[in-house]
């Protein structure tokens, strides 16, 4: 994990790579603020009053209980979910020092903090601390919990003195957390200097004082006047403050009862909301420097309030959020929306009407409301005259109008007004209405009021949660660019990662069991890899699998998870349970996944992978195994669409279509992508070729344009990494040039056609020592040698990979089941037994059996009268391969599927769980030697990057 940094107008991490931040204002809970937690005027009147209503005990243990139940992890799972990746905690300075005795830390001040900022770590989040409350007041804002109209912080020194002691000891505490993004040291601050010289002088402070203890983290600073200014600021601001970006408000008149006309979208308003966006930014702009948008966003109706019209309303507030969005995402803008979480006016989540809160709360709310007694998206129609005589009498007696201009500028007559009469008078006059409300309530009940603020108690705000991730999943999602797979921001993106077989998709080889999938399930009648399937895949593998740097996770999924071939076109009860469960952790840890669809309905190939059971793919000659296939897409593609963790969709594993031309292959691809790309424009597919991924040549010219945001996958597995090498790989120059041949012949149709390469299967064999004794570790150092040299060659490519394979019992995984579990232990004969009869396909090791079935390969070849007649497709099947493969493989595997089945009778769930839980991560081994190669290799060219 490393620093984010300012580059330029970008932010960047440490590979240089663009990072985009999407996120929301962490408000109402370390800053508390009356719109959002529903009392009247600042928070330090309303903790003042109920310390002197209820007691400094029984205070404190709300206020804390509040700050415990605000926000939790299941609010941060939840705003993960939505796609974003920043929250920016708004705290209040008195959390950490107190005036009567300032620049001393209070007791456990870092407690809240500390958790909000590890909770969204956990959950790769990154957070903006942001000092939104300074001693004295940076402004005459609630929101600056200062009391007054004025910030007296720009005209008293110990004032500002206390609020860099406060940064010291914040840079101090968090100067080595990566996941804090950076420090937005003072919100919207209004100095009225007229040269903002207050403000200059502060920053300087603070960076000088942040950057002796921390070079690290990005200082994000607002513009003067509510971070709207910055036409005062220094020219040589980019190299005066270090690593740093400038953060604006962009609140837009539409999204407001205030608004001058009802929101349309008419070319006229969105002109309106590009040029007040541009006007903030501009000064950055010319300087070329970052720009941040450190909080936007409309207020809501809410229909016990706006009746009727609150849909309507809505609606027209959803399309400023949207055009908003489409300005920011043409500059690739960061941004962090205000607000997450309040009692129902902003929030992405919002409290309960039927949480206690909101039940005892419910009339003095209604009243407060109704007095436009907060200043925030205040709708004063009901009290609007009683304060127009003051207004009316001011404007008739000053001399000359120039005198009405005060500042801020923003704050007019009108709002100069309410904003002294209503929202701080009045609202004094409520402070102690509202802690009366608490009189009487033991600890339960004060727990009760803070934990309506919990998460399980929110309503969600789907129209802005969709909106918002919509967004993000569009700035996110990877896709193919020319040659190359970028993310959003157009930085290359190389996955390195594992395909994940044998789970989804359970192969002989990697499960130990004879034949296909189907069989053993029809025999074994579900009983095993059904209900336990979480132990082969689960958080403890792929914190391991990150912890090599690996990035993405090619998973193997077979069709009749999802359907039935009795009953096709029809999806399984809880079919993506396990999927779903995958794709969630490979996301909370930063993998990406591909979903593979392994075997098609009828299979698309004669291989045991493709769980057909015969040696022909079915697929290719009827149609109707075709239609449930493109349906299987359809559900797939729909469920997934909005997810930009993954990284694509992996159509069809390893056809093999018959056809010359290749025309039932090239039809479906036709097909496939025409229902993906009506239901999903954003993830890549991933197109094998033809023959097993190795066959591009009679892929159709208009490629590049006919199938959109493509990469092509090959399947590069080198012969001297298998059983049935030529010889010993020495690592000579004559078989280096054999593997870069046969890789660069794979990908020559490819390359030709300037198209994207995605190697989605490779990787050597391993040689066990029940198996092949005192060679197992000579045979291996060479499988390792191979796979280094096929590495090299990658890397000088930059090519994207998918080794094969992530876990299986013993022969190519990068973890694989202990021999001391119960499985190995309890199939060890049984297993003993299919190899040496080489009934498996892959990697086999066949010199026990060779010589029983070379007399009917013999047969054939000398009664077969031209051997032109013996080049049957698919030609990577020579007669000696074919013969034993339906001899051995098929029909030799079937007469044992019964007698591994019934190593399971007599079996009580208790051993069936043991026999299951043998796949999970803590009893496994893991191959070393290969980890090892890929992760340096991994590491090489993030380093290059």
């Amino acid at each position: 994990m490393s620093f984010l940094r300012v580059d330029g107008t970008r932010i960047v991490n440490a590979s240089g790579n663009e990072v985009v931040l999407h996120g929301a204002g962490l408000g109402g809970w370390m800053t508390m603020e009356n719109f959002i937690s529903g009392f009247p005027g600042c928070e330090f009147q309303i903790r003042e009053a109920l310390t002197d209503t209820i007691g400094k005990e029984k205070a404190e243990f709300f206020f804390d209980k509040f700050l415990e139940h605000f926000f939790a992890e299941p609010d941060a799972i939840f705003f993960k979910s939505l796609g974003l990746n920043c929250i920016r905690i708004a705290v209040g300075y008195r959390h950490f020092q107190d005036d009567l005795n300032p620049r001393v830390l209070k007791p456990n001040c870092f407690k809240h903090l500390d958790r909000a900022v590890s909770l969204c770590a956990k959950h790769s989040i990154y957070t903006v601390i942001d000092v939104h409350t300074a001693p004295g007041g940076q402004s005459g804002g609630w929101h600056a919990d200062g009391g007054t109209h004025l910030g007296y912080f720009w005209t008293h020194k110990d004032f500002q003195d206390s609020l860099v002691w406060l940064w010291e000891q914040l840079a101090t505490h968090y100067k080595d957390n990566p996941w804090i993004a950076g420090y937005n040291v003072l919100n919207e601050p209004a100095d009225p200097h007229p040269q903002h010289q207050g403000l200059i002088n502060l920053y300087d402070r603070l960076h000088e004082t942040i950057r002796a203890i921390d070079e690290n983290h990005i200082i994000f600073l607002d513009g003067n006047t509510f971070a709207t200014d910055f036409t005062k600021f220094p020219e040589d601001a980019g190299t005066r403050w270090r690593n740093t970006a400038y953060a604006i408000h962009d609140y837009a008149v539409f999204g407001f009862p205030n608004s001058p006309e009802p929101y349309t979208g008419s070319e006229a308003q969105k002109d309106r909301l590009v040029k007040t966006y541009k006007r903030k930014r501009e000064w950055i702009d010319q300087h070329g420097l970052c720009v941040w948008n450190g909080e936007w966003g409309p207020v809501y109706a809410r229909a016990e309030y706006d009746g009727d019209a609150t849909d309507d309303i809505n609606t027209r507030r959803y399309a400023v959020l949207r055009d908003q969005l489409e300005i920011y995402e043409k500059d690739r803008l960061s941004w962090s929306i205000w607000l997450y979480k309040d009692i129902g006016f902003q929030g992405m989540v919002h409290v309960s009407p039927s949480t206690p809160y909101r039940r005892h709360f419910a009339q003095f709310l209604a009243k407060k409301h109704r007095l436009a007694v907060d200043a925030w998206g205040k709708d004063d129609k009901d009290v609007k005259h009683v304060y127009q005589p003051i207004i009316s009498l001011i404007e008739s007696s000053v001399a000359d109008p120039k005198y009405l201009k005060l500042y801020p500028p923003l704050w007019t007559l009108p709002e100069r007004v309410t904003r002294i009469s209503r929202t701080i008078m009045l609202a004094e006059f409520m402070v102690q209405e509202w802690a009366d409300l608490f009189k009487g309530m033991d600890e339960t009940q004060l727990e009760d009021l803070a934990k309506s603020f919990a998460f399980e108690n929110c309503l969600k705000r789907d129209g802005l949660n969709e909106i918002l991730t919509a967004h993000a999943a569009r700035m996110s999602f990877l896709k193919v660019d020319g040659t190359k797979v970028v993310d959003a921001s157009g930085n290359e993106v190389i996955l390195h990662g594992a395909g994940l077989g044998g789970w989804m998709m359970m192969e002989n080889f990697i499960s130990g069991f004879p034949g296909c999938e189907f069989q053993i399930r029809e025999v074994l009648a579900d009983t095993i890899g059904k209900e336990k399937a979480e132990f082969f895949f689960d958080k403890a593998h792929a914190i391991f699998f990150k912890s090599l740097g690996l990035n993405c996770i090619r998973i193997a999924v077979n069709y009749r998870h999802f359907e039935d071939d009795l009953n096709p076109r029809v999806l399984k009860p809880n079919c993506f349970k396990h999927l779903d469960r995958a794709i969630s952790l490979c996301v909370k840890y930063s993998i990406y996944t591909v979903i593979d669809v392994h075997a098609a309905p009828g299979g698309q190939s004669g291989g045991w992978h493709a769980d057909g059971g015969t040696h022909r793919g079915h697929l290719w000659t009827h149609k109707d195994f075709q239609d449930s296939f493109i349906w299987l897409w359809e559900q797939l593609a729909t469920r997934y669409k909005d997810n930009p963790w993954i990284a694509g969709y992996n159509v069809l594993n390893e056809p093999a279509d018959p056809h010359p031309q290749h025309q039932g292959l090239i039809n479906l691809y036709d097909r496939l992508h025409e229902a993906i790309r009506a239901i999903d424009e954003n993830h890549i597919i991933f197109l094998d070729g033809n023959t097993l991924a190795t066959d591009f040549t009679k892929f159709p010219e208009d490629a590049g344009t006919r199938w959109r945001n493509t990469a092509y996958a090959i399947h590069d597995y080198a012969i001297f990494g298998t059983t049935n090498s030529p010889e010993p790989y020495t690592g000579s120059e004559a078989q280096k040039d054999h593997l870069v041949k046969a890789y660069k012949c794979k990908r020559e149709w490819i390359d030709q056609h300037g198209l994207c390469v995605w190697n989605g299967e490779w990787g050597p064999v391993y040689a066990r020592a029940e198996y092949d004794g005192d060679a197992t570790d000579d045979t291996n150092a060479r499988r390792y040698a191979v796979l280094r040299d096929q590495l090299e060659i990658y890397e000088k490519d930059r090519l994207s990979w998918s080794i094969w394979l992530y876990k299986d019992i013993g022969f190519q995984g990068m973890v694989h089941v202990s021999p001391s579990t119960p499985y190995r232990r309890h199939f060890a004969q049984f297993l003993v037994r299919k190899h040496r009869l080489a009934v498996d396909g892959w990697g086999k090791d066949d010199k026990h059996v060779k010589h029983i079935y070379q007399p009917i390969i013999s047969l054939i070849e000398n009664s077969v009268a031209d051997p032109k007649y013996l080049k049957l497709y698919p030609p990577l099947w020579t007669l000696q391969e074919r013969v034993t493969r339906i001899s051995r493989t098929i029909m030799f595997a079937e007469y044992m599927v019964q007698e591994w089945a019934d190593l399971f009778k007599g079996m009580d769930e208790t051993q069936l769980e043991d026999l299951a839980k043998s796949f999970a991560f803590e009893n496994c081994l893991k191959r070393d030697g290969l980890n090892e190669i890929l992760t340096a290799h991994a590491a090489r060219v993030a380093n290059r990057a």
